[in-house]
C-alpha cells in the first residue's frame, strides 16, 4: 500500500492537466436521461451538462486490445 504522501504527489502531476471533448448531444437524447434520473428536463440547447454527466456523455473510444489494467485507454500511446 502507498503512502497518503506519494498519493498526493501522483495527484499533482494531474494539476493543470486536462482533456477536452467537443461533441454535440441530442437535446432529446438529454431529456431522456434527465427523465431517467427522475429530474424534470431543464436542460436547453448549449446549457452546460451537471457535473459527472461527462461519464455517461464522453466516453473514450479504444478497441479493446487498446484498454489499460483499469478498463480506460492506455495512456502515452
Amino acid at each position: 500500500m502507498t503512502s497518503p504522501t506519494n498519493d498526493i504527489e501522483i495527484l499533482r502531476d494531474w494539476v493543470g492537466r486536462e482533456q477536452v471533448i467537443v461533441h454535440p448531444i441530442e437535446p432529446d437524447v438529454v431529456r431522456r436521461f434527465e427523465l431517467t434520473l427522475n429530474h424534470e428536463p431543464v436542460l436547453g440547447v448549449g446549457d452546460p451538462l451537471p457535473p459527472m454527466w461527462h461519464v455517461a456523455f464522453f466516453l473514450e473510444v479504444a478497441p479493446t486490445a487498446g484498454l489499460g489494467i483499469d478498463g480506460h485507454p492506455q495512456r502515452g500511446g
